[in-house]
């Protein structure tokens, strides 16, 4: 079974909890998204289906990286064998940049 690293917005630096946790555990594999600041949901979803494969895997996500994991998960229920979530945002706050709207709706 893989692990598969989801980050937020910016990809979580080397000195992240992510970062170092994937470091620790070559048997983690992190999404690689076109663009980690200015993301579109249908890039990073690409992107968690090419690192996924076929395996079932376990989801590591932070902050935005977490409305990937649970709308992904809700698509590929017999692919997902775990999720981790940190920091889940709120899309429908106030504060949620209206540049990434696309997570909070359709795939198109």
């Amino acid at each position: 079974m893989r692990t598969v690293i989801v980050p937020g917005l910016g990809g979580s630096d080397e000195h992240h909890w992510q970062s170092l946790w994937e470091r620790e555990s070559p048997d983690m594999l992190r999404i690689a998204p076109a663009s980690w600041d200015e993301p579109t949901l249908i890039d990073w979803w690409d992107a968690l289906d090419r690192v996924a494969g076929a395996e079932r895997v376990v989801l590591v996500a932070h902050s935005l990286g977490c409305l990937l994991a649970v709308r992904w998960t809700a698509q590929n229920p017999g692919r997902v064998a775990g999720l981790f979530l940190v920091a889940a945002p709120d899309p429908t706050a106030p504060a949620f940049p209206s540049h990434l709207a696309s997570f909070d709706g359709d795939l198109s």
